[in-house]
This record gives C-alpha cells, structure tokens and sequence, in this order.
C-alpha cells in the first residue's frame, strides 16, 4: 500500500513523486530507440583514407632530376658547323630544325636521327658521316641554336597564372609552378595536372610534403597544353560544437597538426554535466560528400584509439544522446540550487515531509522553509506553535 503523508489537505506520495521521473526516462529512452547509426567507425575511415592515398599517389622510382647534358628533341634548331666541307662545295656551317621523327637533313649525307642525344653525341655521328666516306678529316662542332618550348597552363592560386614555357629539361610540376612566382598565400597544398592527352588520366602532388615534393621535381612530366591547377586551401580553422566548454573554432596554423583530442582541450573539454563519450567528425571531400565518422571520445582517451588528426574545415560536433540527456535531466531535476532562490524538486520536497513527520517541528521546519523557499512556502505550513 502506497504510503501517505497528510498536509492541509494536500498529500505527496512515492507513485505520484517518481512518475514524473519514470516518464522523463521513457520520453528519452524513445528518443534513442531505433535510431540507426549511419556514421563511419574510426577504423574504417582510416584505412579508407590510407587506400585513398596509395590510389591517388602511386608509388614509383624515384629518378634524379639533377641537371645533365641536354638531350635534344624534336623542334629544337641545332647549329652545326664543320670543317672541311668547302672542298665539297657546299657551306660548312648550317642551321637545321630536328624534324617529328627526331632527324636533321645535311648536305650531301641526308637525314641522321639525333632525338634524344647530347651534342657531343651529335658531333661525333657526324663527323662519321662525312669523314672519311666524303671528306679525309673533319671537326664538328654542334650547338642549340633555340629550344623547342613546352607550353603548359598553370591555373589557381599562385602569383601569376597563365602559359609557362619550359625547356626540354625543365618539364617537372615543380618548374612550372615556380615559373608563375610560386603559390599565394590562400593556395593549398595540392596541385593537380591535368595531361591535355588523357584529361581523364590526373595526378595529384602533395608539394607540402617530402614524399610529394620529390614527385613534383620530376623531369619529363608534362607535356604541351597540359593543365595545372593549384587550388585554394581550405579554412585554416576546426569547428567545434555540441557538448563542449566554449564552443566555436580552433585556428589552425598552417604547416601545423591538430588532433581531435586537442580540438577538444581547447575548447574547455567537454561538458561535465552531460558527461559525453562519443563524437562525431563531419569532412568534406574533393568531390563534394561529407563524411560522417563516430568518434569514441572514452577510447581514444584511454589510447585505445587513435587520436584522429584533423584538417582545416573539419567540423567535430559533440551531440546528445541518450544518456547525456538522461544525465541532463537529472542534474536539472534532482539538484537544489543553493542561494536565496531554490528549485522546487519532488525528491527534495518528499524526503522533507517524511523527516518532518519522524521528527516534528523546530529547526528542521525552519531551515527547510527557507531552503525550498516559494514554492515550499505554499507546501509546507508554518509550524504549529508549542
């Protein structure tokens, strides 16, 4: 039988106290109930993002790109002089284009390829050529009269965009964006070639890392009309918001890495009322998705999972869920606000009563008049004088 206490008329009993509490809990256990969780484990989103990598960036040989004797090719105009043509009649030096099938035309010896070979490479299949077929003896000297330039467009963020033209041995990403004064100051990282042979075909370097900066100063890399693009960087900033301390953004200084386990710290950490154990990331890609990763903010703490490295724009939103609200509504409902004003509970308020019946009036009244104050005053009559 449910017990009651008598006031005036008015009676508070354990039924009618705890069912206001009981359908709080229902509500939010309701609330969490069959809600599938369609976010991305941790785990998972890091290897997707290593397989992302290796796709992207391909691991090949790296090749020296030191500078070395010119290779000529088609286009470039060569100026050859030999000695010892006179007696044949014919003019002993000459100026003569390197044709698409990578030879020259001279008198009286016709085509000799050269694509490819340096200059004293080309001297000496001359000077074969005619000596001693032609002439007793001959001196070859050969040199680039002007080189045939590779036109690529270089598009973006850096200082002056527009067609470069580059040497034979200066065909790298690296040379071409240099050419254009470099990046500016709001470019990312990536730059992105586009080949005008097979646009379908691109390649991303990675110019702010070691590993991309090597692939970026590759020679023989580009060719006419190819396209690079330099694109704009993201915000230099994380957002952070839900269940934090001081919610909003955490500057990211650039060149400099922000884990989510720092985000968290300097934003004041979370709340410590609501207690939250979970997360969740929200990232942008290049095509324009967003992902949504589950962090587990209790596992990550105790080093059982990574701490996640963020990057500029992320958004790391900490939510409510069930049990944070759960644990909100009892920290709002369960607990008496000290100072002249107090908040009503019905814990409070029927713990009171029962003490008050066991003990009877004095102090007790008095105190407990004043410490649940209005609401109290018109629940709690004065004690009856002695």
């Amino acid at each position: 039988m449910t017990r009651k206490f008598d006031n005036h008329g008015q009676y508070v009993s354990r039924r009618a106290l705890f069912l206001p509490l009981a359908l709080g809990f229902c509500v939010l256990l309701a609330l969490g109930a069959g809600c599938h969780d369609t976010r991305i484990p941790l785990r998972t989103f890091i290897e997707m993002n290593q397989q992302a990598a290796a796709t992207t960036q391909p691991a090949e040989t790296v090749r020296s790109w030191a500078p070395g004797p010119y290779q000529v090719g088609a286009g470039d105009v060569l100026a050859v002089t030999i000695s010892g043509l006179a007696q044949l009649g014919v003019s002993e030096t000459a100026s003569v284009r390197i044709g698409q099938q990578g030879a020259i035309l001279l008198p009286t010896v016709g085509q000799i390829p050269v694509a490819g070979q340096t200059l004293e490479q080309i001297a000496a299949k001359i000077s074969s050529a005619y000596s001693p077929q032609y002439i007793t003896e001959c001196t070859v000297r050969v040199d680039v009269e002007s080189y045939h330039p590779t036109s690529v467009l270089v598009l973006g963020e850096v200082a002056s965009p527009g067609l470069v033209e580059l040497r034979r041995d200066q065909r790298s990403v690296l040379q071409a964006v240099l050419r254009t004064g470099g990046p500016t100051e709001l470019a990312s990282d990536q730059v992105v070639l586009i080949p005008a042979a097979d646009p379908e075909n691109r390649q991303c370097f990675d110019i702010a890392s070691i590993d991309g900066l090597v692939q970026a100063a590759q020679p023989d890399r580009l060719d006419d009309l190819d396209i690079l693009w330099v694109g704009r960087r993201n915000s230099d900033f994380v957002y952070v918001q839900g269940l934090v301390g001081s919610p909003g953004v955490v500057p990211m200084m650039r060149g400099t890495g922000l884990s989510v386990l720092q985000a968290l710290a300097s934003v004041g950490g979370t709340n410590d009322i609501a207690c939250p154990t979970e997360a969740t990331l929200y990232r942008k890609s290049d095509d324009g998705r967003t992902a949504r990763v589950k962090i587990d903010i209790k596992r990550m703490i105790d080093g059982k999972d990574p701490d996640l490295a963020l990057l500029p724009g992320d958004l790391l939103l900490v939510p409510h869920t069930s049990a944070t609200r759960t644990r909100e509504f009892i920290a709002s409902n369960l607990v008496i606000r000290g100072g002249i004003d107090a908040t009503f509970s019905p814990f409070t308020h029927y713990y009171f009563l029962r003490d008050r019946r066991s003990r009877g009036n004095g102090v007790l009244d008095t105190f407990g008049r004043a410490l649940i104050g209005g609401v109290g005053e018109s629940l709690i009559p004065a004690a009856a004088a002695p």
